[in-house]
């Protein structure tokens, strides 16, 4: 049985449940964790013995496959970054992110899906360090306040969760953006200050589960395989994830190529990021703004 090599790097909180995820699949394959901490030895053995109950999945502990990997998963962290000041912590991250891929030699279908805070930083330079064209790269960039995003739409709008369709752009973090002309209600009126409210809920709602003395996982996990599924099994999606932009985009928004959240449209194992000039005058401002801080966090560590 031919078994999908996934790597990867990192088992702290969200790096574990992206495994529990991965191997509910009942997909072959074969997953290696990086991560060498000696504290996470029982963590090994219980995930070892998930993977008996699906019986297609088997795993192993910092094996140096990162060369026959197709698909790597980068959701190290140093230390958990805080919510206010991820980009002012960005350069530990950067650091291990050129360590992790210094004698990479890529297959040429390898894949890389980012979660590290902060993601869009993170995600350029594991384009940078890996080496892969920009199509082979992506962050979860906003797809994780876009689900949060949905939730509160549907609660204050007092629809069903499939009937309301929000998008929340550019940077992964406060600055997000509220693309209002992408965003549906089925049945209902569009309020803007309710869309603003719901917005404001999803971009806060880190701090209410740090609050809980929790951080972020089953979410995050959700959308980092979300994306492994689209791709690795073909399936037509449309979804915000952090892309290195392209030269039409980054050419309107008066920024270098850094990544940034645009919509992605994931289609027979590919994906590509949507045309920016189609969203109203309004929300290209916004995201300029947002493209000018992620630069100056993205460029001046370079």
């Amino acid at each position: 049985m031919n078994k999908i090599q996934i790597t990867i790097v990192g088992a702290g909180n969200v790096g574990r449940t992206i495994a529990k995820e991965l191997i509910d699949l009942a997909i072959p394959m074969h997953i290696n964790i990086q991560d060498p901490a000696e504290h996470i030895d029982a963590i090994k053995e219980d995930l070892r013995h998930a993977t008996s109950y699906s019986k297609t999945c088997t795993i192993s502990w910092n094996d140096n496959n990162l060369n026959a990997a197709h698909y790597i998963f980068i959701a190290a962290a140093q230390q958990a970054t805080t919510i206010g000041n991820r980009l002012d912590k960005a350069q530990g991250h950067i650091d291990m992110t050129y360590d992790v891929f210094k004698d990479y030699k890529p297959l040429t279908d390898a894949r890389i899906i980012v979660i590290t805070n902060p993601v869009d930083v993170i995600t350029y330079h594991t384009w940078k360090a890996s080496g892969l064209p920009q199509d082979r790269v992506i962050g979860t960039g906003t797809f994780l306040e876009t689900l949060r995003f949905d939730y509160y739409l549907a609660d204050l709008f007092e629809v069903e969760a499939n009937k309301a369709k929000g998008v929340l752009l550019g940077e992964h973090g406060n600055s997000a953006v509220i693309s209002f002309s992408q965003c549906h209600i089925e049945g209902k009126e569009l309020n803007k200050d309710k869309i603003t409210e719901a917005a404001e809920l999803a971009i806060q709602a880190p701090y209410k589960i740090r609050k809980a003395g929790e951080y972020t996982k089953y979410a995050i996990a959700k959308c980092a395989v979300g994306i492994f599924k689209g791709i690795h099994l073909k399936e037509y999606m449309q979804l915000p994830a952090g892309l290195i932009l392209n030269k039409k985009n980054h050419d309107l928004l008066d920024c270098e190529p850094i990544c940034l959240s645009t919509l992605v449209t994931i289609k027979d194992g590919l994906f590509k990021q949507s045309d920016l000039s189609i969203l109203p005058q309004e929300e290209i401002d916004e995201l300029k703004k947002g493209a000018q801080i992620l630069q100056e966090h993205t460029l001046k560590r370079n």
